[in-house]
């Protein structure tokens, strides 16, 4: 992409107040929040095969799928242009 990206951790009470800027119900974003929360509790922190399974093919690196994405220019679009 020619730009740094960077995972940022922050509170689920955080998270609801910003997906809130976007429209979202709190009803909707405190459990969405929460969702998050266990998903990277680390109760997920181990791999399968699973994908492959499903794929018949070993899956894509993502830094591989990253390159191919950034080589297209979808993420230089103009903010409210879909491609």
């Amino acid at each position: 992409m020619g730009r740094p990206v960077e995972f940022v951790t922050c509170s689920a009470q955080d998270f609801a107040a910003d997906v809130a800027k976007d429209g979202i119900p709190a009803e909707e974003a405190v459990p969405l929040a929460g969702l998050f929360t266990e998903i990277l509790d680390g109760r997920n922190a181990f791999l399968t095969n699973d994908l492959a399974q499903a794929l018949d093919r070993k899956p894509t690196d993502f830094s591989a799928y990253a390159a191919r994405a950034a080589a297209t220019g979808v993420w230089n679009a103009p903010a409210g242009v879909l491609l």
